[in-house]
């Protein structure tokens, strides 16, 4: 696991517990979930976005040759629904929000349980089992957040399809 190797010397100093269990298990795996999720959902969102771009700025060119060759209409009609399509497929998937979201969230959990490796922040001057209860309050409230999110996003699209 990526992650977990990006973390390996905080975890070889901790005893196996289930404090340790947690880290590597709940959030150090929803750290990569999410980083990998999001870096799809960047790359779709870039993908439908940049063929829509490019399908539109040809549009012009293929309405000056239709001029000059009557199968060119055809063209320009395939190039706007096409970039239409692709448009929508975005939009519809919600490729730029979740990628957002989800960088967020991974974002989010990194920095949190960093801080909790160097116990600053909120997790300074606490001992061990205060400092962990407030990561495990800390990070499940930001998954609880993001899995409201999705379900407030798939009530919505739901409701929008009736």
């Amino acid at each position: 696991m990526k992650s977990e190797r990006h973390y390996k010397a905080y975890l070889e100093r901790m005893p196996e517990s289930q404090e340790k269990d947690y880290i590597v298990n709940r959030i150090i795996s929803q750290i990569e979930w999410l980083d990998k999720r999001s870096n799809e959902k960047q790359e779709r969102f870039k993908i439908y976005s940049i063929g829509a771009i490019v399908l539109n700025a040809c549009i012009p060119t293929a309405v000056f040759l239709a001029g000059y060759c009557s199968g060119i209409q055809l063209l320009v009609i395939v190039f706007s629904s096409m970039a239409g399509v692709f448009g929508a497929i975005a939009a519809l998937c919600g490729y730029k929000d979740l990628w957002i979201q989800y960088r967020t969230t991974c974002e989010t959990l990194k920095s949190k349980l960093h801080r909790f490796f160097l116990q600053v922040g909120e997790f300074d001057g606490s001992d061990d089992s205060e400092r962990f209860k407030r990561l495990v309050a800390e990070s499940e409230k930001y998954l609880t957040k993001d899995l409201e999110d999705w379900g407030s996003r798939v009530y919505n699209y739901a409701n929008e399809r009736e």
